[in-house]
Parts: C-alpha cells; sequence; structure tokens
C-alpha cells in the first residue's frame, strides 16, 4: 500500500452486458483479493450497445464500445476500465493509458449449431447453404472461404455451401437468436464462453442458453480472431499516480501477463499495418509455442487473399537443389521436382473397436476411422487442422483440433469449465488417441489404428536422398531410421512441426527448426515464406 496506508474506494467503468460484468466482476475479485482496498462499478451503456441494427463496419466513426468509458475516465467518475483488449482502438486518447494486460483465455472462434441442423448434415439432408450469423468482416471471409472443407462432406463428396447473415447483440441475444431459427449456425469468440462459464450466476444463465446446441472450436491456424482476441486490457487514467500515490499502478502490474502482452502486441502492430478499423477483414493470432511465436494471417484486403500461416523464425534463404519430405507423395506436377517424398514408411490398418463412450483424439489421416466406427455419442477431435478436414471429407462430425498447439493445449481445454457446459455429461467420458501402434499420448489410452513400418532403401531412394539438403520429418522415428541408413544426412538442415516431434528432437539433442507444417516448408524452399507483417 502507499506511504499514506489508506483504505480508498476504486470505481471499475464497465459496460452493462453479461460478459462485459462478468469480466469486470473477475478483476475486481482478483484486485481485492491482493489489497485491502475496495472496488465499486460504474455501468455505462456505449453506443456499439445501443445500435443493434447494423455492423460496426458500416457505422462513421470509431471506438464504438469504448468511447463513454474513455470520457469517464478522464472526468474522473471512474478510475479503471476493464475491456475486452480486442475492442480498443489502436488510437487510444490522451491522458489515458495501459495499466494491465492479463492472461488471456482461449483466443479461438467457436461455431455454436443446433443438434437437429449438426444431424440433417450428418445425414447429408442439410440441402440449402448453411446460414452461419456474424457481423465481422473478417469472420465472414474466412467462414465461407474455410468452413465448408471443415463440415461433414456430402453423399456425393461435395461440400456444403456456406453463406453469413448480419448478428449484432450481447452473447445472450446472439444465442437466442439462433435458438429461435433466425440462424443454422453462429460464430462466437470462445474466449467470451470461458469467462462466463467460470463465474457461477453467469455459467447458470449459459448453461441454460447451451441446450440443444453442439459445437466446433474452429482451428486457429484457418480462422485466426481479431487482434488481441481473448485478451482483458486495463487502462487507467495517466494521472491516477498523482490520486493515489502509484497504488492502483502498482496492483495491476501484478496482473500482467508477459507472454499474452508480447502476443497481442504482436497481432495489434500487424492489425495496424494492414489499417486497422473495424472494416479490417483479416484475422490475426501471435501464440507462443515451444518458445517460437506462430502467426496465423487470413482474411482479405485490397482485394487481395491473405493466408500466411508461419512459425516466426529466421531462416537463410535455401540455395539447394532438392528437399526432402516425409509424407507419402501426392499426384505431383511440374512444380513439384524439387521435392523428394518418403518411400520407406509403410502402414498397415489394424483392426480395432471403439468404445461406445468415448472422448476421442485422431491422431492423424491414418488413423481416420470409417463413418460405421464413429457413434453419434462420440466426441471427435483431431490432432490438427488437416486430419479435421480429411474426418470431415469422410463425414465426420469434428469437435476441433489440437492444431499446432499440441495435444497439451486440447486437454487444458477438456479441462476447463466451458468445456462442461458445452458437452454436459460426456465431459466425464474416458479420453482414447486413436494413433499407431507404437505411439505414446499424454491425451488418453492408446487405440491401435494402424502399424507403421520402415524398409530398407533401394539404390533409387539412395541416389534421391544424397542430393537433398534440407528435410521435413513427420516423426523422430522416421528421422532415426533415415540416420541409420544415410549417417551422411546429420548435419544437414532438419525440420519439423512444433509438437511431440520438435520435442522428441530436443529430448535427443538433435538440431531442428520448427514450422507450423509441410507448407511452410515448401513456402521457405519457394522463397515465399513471409514471417514480416508490418
Amino acid at each position: 500500500m502507499n506511504a499514506n496506508h489508506k483504505v480508498r474506494t476504486y470505481t471499475i467503468g464497465s459496460r452493462g452486458s453479461l460478459l462485459a460484468l462478468t469480466q469486470a466482476r473477475f478483476i475486481k475479485g482478483l484486485l481485492e483479493s491482493m489489497s485491502p482496498h475496495k472496488f465499486e462499478f460504474n455501468i455505462i451503456k456505449t453506443q456499439g450497445d445501443q445500435i443493434l441494427n447494423l455492423p460496426l463496419w458500416q457505422l462513421d466513426g470509431k471506438d464504438f464500445f469504448t468511447k463513454e468509458l474513455d470520457d469517464a475516465m478522464l472526468a474522473k467518475t471512474v478510475d479503471l476500465v476493464v475491456h475486452s483488449y480486442k475492442d480498443l482502438g489502436s488510437d487510444r486518447p490522451d491522458g489515458i493509458e495501459m495499466g494491465a494486460i492479463t492472461e488471456r483465455a482461449f483466443c479461438h472462434d467457436i461455431l455454436l449449431v443446433k443438434q437437429e441442423t449438426k444431424q440433417k448434415i450428418l445425414n447429408a439432408a442439410q440441402t440449402e447453404a448453411l446460414l452461419v450469423g456474424t457481423s465481422a468482416p473478417r469472420r465472414i471471409h474466412n467462414l465461407e472461404k474455410y468452413l465448408p472443407n471443415f463440415l461433414p462432406r456430402k453423399k456425393d463428396g461435395s461440400v456444403h455451401v456456406v453463406t453469413t447473415k448480419v448478428l449484432r447483440g450481447n452473447v445472450n441475444t446472439r444465442i437466442k437468436k439462433l435458438q429461435q431459427g433466425e440462424y443454422d449456425a453462429i460464430t462466437l469468440a470462445l474466449a467470451g464462453l470461458t469467462r462466463l462459464s467460470r463465474d457461477p450466476d453467469s455459467a447458470a444463465q449459459l448453461k441454460e442458453l447451451l441446450v440443444g446446441l453442439d459445437f466446433m472450436i474452429l482451428p486457429r491456424s484457418y480462422f485466426p480472431g481479431a487482434a488481441a482476441q481473448g485478451a482483458l486490457a486495463i487502462e487507467i487514467r495517466k494521472t491516477i499516480d498523482a490520486e493515489d500515490g502509484g497504488e492502483l499502478r502498482r496492483l495491476l502490474k501484478q496482473l500482467e501477463h508477459a507472454e499474452t502482452a508480447h502476443c497481442v502486441r504482436t497481432e495489434r502492430k500487424i492489425f495496424k499495418a494492414f489499417g486497422g478499423g473495424c472494416h479490417l477483414a483479416i484475422g490475426i493470432f501471435c501464440g507462443q509455442v515451444a518458445g517460437h511465436d506462430v502467426l496465423s494471417v487470413r482474411g482479405t484486403h485490397n482485394n487481395k487473399i491473405v493466408e500466411d500461416f508461419y512459425c516466426n523464425s529466421p531462416l537463410p534463404k535455401w540455395s539447394g537443389k532438392n528437399a526432402f519430405i516425409g509424407v507419402h507423395a501426392k499426384k505431383k506436377d511440374n512444380t513439384e521436382a524439387t521435392y523428394i517424398y518418403d518411400s520407406l514408411m509403410q502402414v498397415r490398418p489394424g483392426e480395432y473397436q471403439l468404445p461406445e463412450k468415448a472422448i476421442l483424439l485422431v491422431a492423424s489421416s491414418h488413423a481416420a476411422p470409417d463413418k460405421s466406427k464413429i457413434k453419434p455419442e462420440h466426441l471427435l477431435f483431431a490432432s490438427g487442422a488437416k486430419t479435421m478436414m480429411t474426418l470431415a471429407s469422410l463425414g465426420h462430425w469434428v469437435c476441433g483440433a489440437a492444431d499446432f498447439g499440441g495435444e497439451q493445449e486440447l486437454e487444458a481445454l477438456l479441462n476447463n469449465s466451458i468445456f462442461a457446459l458445452l458437452a454436459g455429461p460426456k465431459t466425464e467420458w474416458p479420453r482414447f488417441a486413436l494413433t499407431h501402434s507404437q505411439s505414446k499420448s499424454s491425451f488418453g489410452k492408446i487405440i491401435p489404428c494402424y502399424d507403421r513400418t520402415f524398409q530398407a532403401p533401394d539404390a533409387e531412394v539412395k541416389v534421391n536422398i544424397a542430393k537433398c539438403t534440407a528435410f521435413f520429418w513427420s516423426s523422430y522415428s522416421q528421422y532415426a531410421h533415415y540416420l541409420k541408413h544415410f549417417p551422411e544426412i546429420q548435419n544437414r538442415q532438419h525440420f519439423c512441426g512444433l509438437g511431440k516431434t520438435y520435442a522428441e528432437f530436443q529430448n535427443n539433442h538433435v538440431t531442428a527448426t520448427p514450422l507450423t507444417g509441410v507448407q511452410e516448408f515448401k513456402d521457405w524452399i519457394g522463397g515465399t515464406r513471409n514471417v514480416d507483417f508490418t
């Protein structure tokens, strides 16, 4: 406490929505647990709360959710304001500054859908385009472009068409509009639902709203959120130190989360470089995985498609002739002449049965079960976005993917209070990982779906491997097998994904550069890998 040891009462400015009040109560609880001071609320209605018939990007002006709160701060009727950081504009008023950026919740978008609509999709009875409610330009673009590939395919193998329609209002209002049949599905920020689920009163309201709904957590590699989505920003007056001797600032610094602050500032820097504003149709995500920044930037800008998904590791320009990719070759064309694909790994499907009640993680496309094995009750997750799309092409509804965060991120989600509200009693079902017989998983018990073996190289393989100067490995065991036959590759450039494979390389003290996947490796080889978005 400050030198005067005075117990103070601070006023928190907040919007009046259920989510805004839940977030403000959360910060109030933290601050009161850390100090003897009292914190009270001043509920303020903003322009964005009052104009609900138009998307924000069609309105004149800016700061639709913050201007009235800013005015109250400068007038000293509030001392601090708790914002969803994504609502803050790039240029903040003089006299106001950041007090703390808290650890962010899950920054994914989530698709909510009625259970009967999901069944229509699974049964190929959904003949019309899927109408998704959203008003964000980035969501409009990315949902219409990418979501069809994540939905179960039709019987003829074609994808569903996705269209969007304006959806405004707070979380309660949006979910009610879905329940009333105005949309087939809606998209929300998962962070907001997560925070509501942690507050007993808010969770009770949310539980009622979610009755009869199902979900799909959208992978950030294809559906990045708004810049700073999931983080709370607590702002204060610049002159507050003169009023309380720096006490409030000192308390707020204890809530600062360094990793979140780094990531969201990177996102907002990219956001500003694209021009910023509510009209911007670009989703931006920065996250740290295994000590590396991962950047996902997707949308449209100046009539150009933006599709960047990179691990922000500096790499020298590639100067080799051939590169190895540790997956089986698909159909090749002349542009693929640079690449040598794996031909030594052999996959043999195995016989297995699935428990009737289970949460299932499919670890790779090789482990993808046919539709007859999956029961409607199963909760199905994928190891990554590509596997998620493979499962969708086989007719499965997939609830989400570990994406580049690995099994730990998926486990964190499933252990969170929001999953209990979304999945209900199924939350307690046992977890299983569908993978190969030699694999291990922290997610749950292994169900071996296939065997994986490696052949000895023939003369053609020996010639091809000798030409390669860079290698992208799908597993450490694959690298070890090739190294056994080709010890000369040890000192060449090695790459892998960000998950278990990278951890195994580190554990075995082998230098490998992590990337987001094969596409980033190809972009580096082709000279199109862009890691400077500003």
